[in-house]
């Protein structure tokens, strides 16, 4: 699930640790202008539930999370970010 986020969140503008450098088990994501105002905030608004760590969007899918769930938060965090 990480690798599929990663691919994805690299099109949104996002920034990623290297691959060989990565947990496998949650991602960091990185923006070049800093963590969007209150974004997980807006995203919890939408039941999309991750964290802020310094000014790095913490990620962190678990086992039964599906590919359903993986493509509404890609959807969520790309919509959420046209409005910033």
């Amino acid at each position: 699930m990480t690798d599929r986020i990663a691919l994805e969140a690299t099109k949104f503008g996002a920034k990623l640790v290297p691959e060989k450098n990565r947990s496998p088990h949650y991602l960091s994501l990185h923006f070049d202008q800093g963590l969007p105002a209150d974004l997980p905030g807006r995203l919890a608004a939408v039941t999309v539930y991750v964290n802020a760590r310094g000014d790095r969007l913490r990620v962190t899918p678990h086992l039964y999370n599906d590919e359903a769930d993986i493509q509404r938060f890609l959807e969520a965090v790309a919509c959420t970010l046209k409005l910033t």
